[in-house]
């Protein structure tokens, strides 16, 4: 299906919105000032995750909403899992124009996976910190991607290994300092504390997108008197007590 609409697409960069995907307003506006400033490149913008669940066959709300992906693209760790939801990306249509990429249809559940690799290796990627959809599924924030050891992920992997691949700028150091760890002989307890800390930042940075996002609502604004008048009364209240 989305071989077929490649072959049909005139503008010049494609992207794919799922059934279970929420996009907001400034998704295109988003990609589109990624375009100005870095074209040819990958694009990637933020999503959030909203579980759900069937009410008399419509999906409802069954949770907080969470942030399981990546804040910033790495492409270490996308060879391991992939933590970017088809509708955060963009991929120039040059690569399915002029370079002949096409979705893989044997490898349901990751051809977009490894589309966004293959793309990404060659023409680099560019990211904003904008949210701009939210992906809503009965699994909640679970990966609905084939299990480490799949076959799906095995011929993935053996496609990529066996061409060489272009790396973005950056990942020479992110390779030596894993080799640097390892060669160190780092515990496992220093391990566990380093993921538990890097758990509490990313705990902290989605917590403070959150608040902001919700400050800047128009809920926010409207109810500002009625917490100026609640704190007031409260205020008025203590005074009063003997």
């Amino acid at each position: 299906m989305l071989n077929c609409a490649l072959e049909v697409a005139q503008g010049q960069y494609v992207t794919v919105l799922d059934p279970g995907t929420v996009a907001f307003a400034h998704w295109i506006e988003t990609f589109a000032g990624l375009a100005t400033s870095h074209p040819v490149r990958v694009f990637r913008a933020r999503a959030t995750a909203e579980p759900v669940k069937s009410v008399r066959d419509v999906q409802v709300n069954d949770g907080a909403l969470a942030f399981p992906w990546q804040r910033s693209f790495d492409v270490l760790t996308h060879l391991r899992e992939n933590q970017t939801p088809p509708a955060s990306v963009a991929l120039p249509r040059s690569v399915f124009r002029d370079l002949g990429f096409r979705y893989s249809e044997d490898l349901p559940e990751a051809e977009d996976w490894e589309m966004l690799l293959r793309s990404v290796l060659v023409c680099g990627v560019a990211e904003s910190p904008e949210i701009t959809s939210i992906c809503r599924s009965a699994q909640g924030t679970s990966s609905v991607l084939p299990a480490p050891g799949d076959p799906v992920i095995e011929r993935l992997m053996t496609r990529l290994n066996a061409s060489p691949q272009l790396m973005p700028a950056g990942t020479v150091g992110q390779i030596r300092q894993m080799l640097e760890t390892k060669g160190g002989q780092q515990s496992p307890k220093d391990d566990h504390i380093a993921l538990l800390q890097a758990h509490v930042a990313k705990l902290e940075r989605d917590a403070d997108v959150l608040r902001d996002s919700y400050r800047g609502s128009v809920s926010w604004r409207v109810t500002a008197p009625l917490r100026t008048a609640t704190s007031i009364i409260r205020k008025i209240a203590r005074r009063a007590r003997p």
